[in-house]
């Protein structure tokens, strides 16, 4: 949802995806001058600045974060190695919250979760447990599955904060799948969607392992997995914290999309095989209805 904000932000021409991120956070450095002062909202958004790993810094606060990351030296390729997602979507929140003078939360709140009328999406787990009825995290503790504490994200919130349920996820979909228009309401233009939907920098053999080993193209977009499927532009994107791990997956051209959530750590390898199951029996039925 963070890249989403920004390209509403573009819309307005509040920002350009090509903007460094300097020029609204100040305070941004690495231990790096040359990426310090070139890194752009869009190598955010596509995550290649070349960071990977850091320590999460739990308790801490965003700004604490950013105000840290001196002290991190990028091991990869600027803009040639994608990774280390979680720093990268909070420099993009915290830019959103700059150029719109309140939190990422009310943000994401105002823009998106109440036109979409997501009554059920929360910004943190926090703010989610008073209602109740929210799944218990699972994860293999010496060959047996047991619940876990939930781990506050709070700190890394534009990055994996969202607390939801797939009924709230699937008008989320039909945002993407209507490229930008939810019951007549335009939330995002059709360029920022074309933006958000393209490949912009190639992926490596390793990530095709993960999310498609099927594909002949992937590349990353603004938060989506771009690759290909029986012909077809595939978009996926996983979450993933301690105990859970939720997967959001569309077919644009044939305006289908699917959910999937689950509470138990890393079985991103079994919501893999479901969804291509899903889009098998898909085009099964596109199939049939074709002859």
């Amino acid at each position: 949802m963070t890249a989403a904000l920004v390209g509403i932000l573009v819309d307005e021409k509040k920002i350009n995806w090509d903007d460094p991120v300097v020029n609204y956070l100040p305070e941004f450095e690495i231990d790096d001058p040359y990426i310090t002062e070139n890194l752009t909202i869009r190598d955010v958004l596509t995550v290649r600045s070349g960071l990977i790993g850091g320590d999460t810094l739990e308790g801490a606060d965003r700004d604490e974060i950013i105000s840290k990351m001196k002290h991190l030296k990028p091991s990869g390729q600027f803009r040639l190695t994608q990774d280390s997602v979680n720093l990268h979507y909070l420099l993009a929140g915290q830019i959103v919250a700059a150029v719109e003078g309140k939190s990422w939360d009310e943000v994401v709140k105002e823009r998106i979760l109440v036109p979409l009328g997501m009554k059920e999406t929360y910004t943190s787990i926090s703010s989610a447990l008073p209602f109740g009825n929210v799944a218990v995290p699972h994860k293999e503790i010496t060959e047996e599955i047991n619940p876990i504490p939930w781990v506050n994200y709070e700190n890394y919130g534009p990055a994996e904060g969202i607390v939801s349920n797939v009924c709230d996820m699937a008008k989320w979909v039909r945002l993407h799948l209507n490229e930008g228009v939810f019951n007549g309401k335009l939330l995002f233009s059709k360029e920022v969607c074309k933006e958000l939907h393209k490949p912009h920098m190639v992926l490596k053999d390793r990530w095709r392992n993960f999310f498609n080993p099927h594909a002949v193209m992937m590349g990353a977009g603004l938060s989506w997995i771009i690759s290909d499927y029986r012909g077809l532009k595939v978009l996926d994107h996983f979450g993933i914290v301690e105990g859970m791990v939720s997967f959001v997956g569309m077919i644009p051209e044939k305006r289908f999309g699917i959910v999937i959530m689950t509470n138990r750590h890393r079985c991103d390898k079994p919501i893999t095989s479901l969804k291509f199951t899903i889009y098998d029996e898909f085009f099964e039925v596109l199939l049939a209805y074709n002859r």
